[in-house]
């Protein structure tokens, strides 16, 4: 018999598969839209930032807590972030979480994925 906590998993996994799949369309095109309409980033940021990412860390139950956030530059230069995308959460973490605004390299079989590779295009992946 399984525990209480595995249900408890199970449920927030739902959760947050529910989200994704539901919300990822709209707000891709929400952000096909501001990027081509408004061409203002911070926008688009914002979008993805705290409608998408915030949204899915809460519903996975995941905390985040950041060190080394000095680091990372305040000013005009750039900085190369590496991370090993060891899961499905590591770009949510990183939109959320990251100071500055960033932008990442996918495989190109992403930009296949409607709407998606759309939206990824126009806020410059």
């Amino acid at each position: 018999m399984r525990g209480p906590i595995y249900i408890f998993s199970l449920i927030r996994a739902w959760l947050v598969i529910v989200w994704v799949v539901i919300f990822t369309p709209p707000l891709s095109l929400l952000v096909i839209t501001t990027s081509s309409l408004i061409r203002w980033r911070r926008l688009d940021d914002f979008i993805i930032d705290y409608l998408w990412s915030w949204p899915v860390l809460y519903l996975a139950g995941i905390r985040v807590e950041v060190s080394g956030q000095e680091n990372v530059t305040a000013g005009k230069k750039g900085c190369l972030l590496l991370f090993n995308h060891s899961s499905f959460m590591d770009i949510p973490v990183l939109y959320a979480c990251f100071p500055r605004t960033f932008r990442f390299g996918a495989k190109i079989e992403l930009f296949k994925v409607p709407f998606f590779g759309r939206a990824m295009r126009s806020v410059g992946v």
